[in-house]
C-alpha cells in the first residue's frame, strides 16, 4: 500500500496524521504543504519516500525515516524550516539535491558511512547546522561527493568516529575537546566547570622538567547537569603560575 501522490497536496489544517504497519511507499508530493503538521511517525515497513513527499511542511519538527530507505530524494524535506531533528538510516547511500535545504533549525545531523554523494544544494541555506556526526574517518568523509550549494555542510564542524563514547548508559561524541558533547536526544550540552578532585602524583617540579598528569582526576559538570570523570588525556592545554 502506498500514500499516493499528491494524496494531502496543500491540506494546510491537516496537523495529525497516523499511517498503517502495512504502508510500503509515501509517494511524490504526498505531504506537500502541510504546514499544521507538526510530527510524523513513519511506520519501519515504508521502503520508498518519493520526491517532496514533505515539502514545505514548515512547522514539521521531528519526523523518523525508516531504517531500510537508501536514498534521500530530492527535495524530501525542503523548506521544513522548523525541523530540528533526524535520523539519516544507515543503509542510505545517496541524499538527492535540495533534499534539505532551507531546514533553518538544523543544529546537528548524522550523515552514515554509506553515503556516497550529497546533491547539488542537499543542505542549502540550513544555517544552523554547526556539526554533523559520522562514525567513519576523515579519509572516508572525503572520499564522499558532495556537490554544490552545500556550504552549510562542508563549513560545519565535522566529528569523526574516535569522538564517540558511551555516557550514562548512552552513546554521545564529543566536539572540541570535551567542551561540548552531542546526545542522541538532539541536544548539545557545554561544559560550564572543571574541578579537578584528585591531584596528579606528581607535584613538585624544577626548571628542566616536563609536566607530567599521571594520577590527575577532574569532574567536568555540563550545561544540561551531567558531570563525567575527565583524565589527563582530555586536558589540551595547561596555564602554570609560577611564582618566584
Amino acid at each position: 500500500t502506498s500514500v499516493g501522490t499528491s494524496a494531502f497536496y496543500n491540506c494546510v489544517n491537516l496537523s495529525e496524521v497516523l499511517l498503517p504497519d502495512s504502508l510500503r511507499s509515501i509517494e511524490y508530493q504526498a505531504f506537500q504543504y502541510c504546514t499544521a503538521l507538526t510530527e510524523i511517525i513513519i511506520p519501519e515497513s515504508v521502503t520508498s519516500i518519493s520526491v517532496s513527499a514533505f515539502y514545505g511542511c514548515s512547522n514539521l519538527t521531528k519526523v523518523n525515516i525508516p531504517k531500510n530507505i537508501t536514498t534521500i530524494n530530492s527535495y524530501t524535506f525542503y523548506n521544513c524550516s522548523s525541523l530540528k531533528e533526524i535520523l539519516i538510516p544507515e543503509r542510505v547511500t545517496q541524499i538527492g539535491s535540495n533534499a534539505f535545504a532551507g531546514c533553518s533549525a538544523l543544529a546537528g545531523i548524522e550523515i552514515p558511512v554509506a553515503v556516497t554523494s550529497i546533491g547539488n544544494g542537499a543542505f542549502n541555506n540550513c544555517n544552523r547546522l554547526a556539526h554533523v556526526f559520522y562514525r567513519g574517518t576523515e579519509a572516508q568523509k572525503n572520499a564522499i561527493s558532495i556537490e554544490n550549494y552545500n556550504t552549510s555542510i562542508t563549513d560545519a564542524e565535522w566529528i569523526f568516529e574516535t569522538a564517540w563514547t558511551t555516557l550514562d548508559g548512552a552513546e554521545v561524541c564529543w566536539c572540541e575537546n570535551c567542551s561540548r558533547y552531542y546526545h542522541p536526544d538532539g541536544t548539545l550540552a557545554s561544559l560550564n566547570r572543571v574541578e579537578i578532585t584528585k591531584l596528579p602524583e606528581k607535584l613538585r617540579y624544577y626548571t628542566s622538567d616536563v609536566l607530567d598528569l599521571d594520577g590527575i582526576e577532574m569532574t567536568g559538570s555540563y550545561s544540561n547537569g551531567v558531570q563525567v570523570i575527565l583524565g589527563k588525556d582530555d586536558v589540551v592545554s595547561v596555564s602554570v603560575n609560577m611564582a618566584v
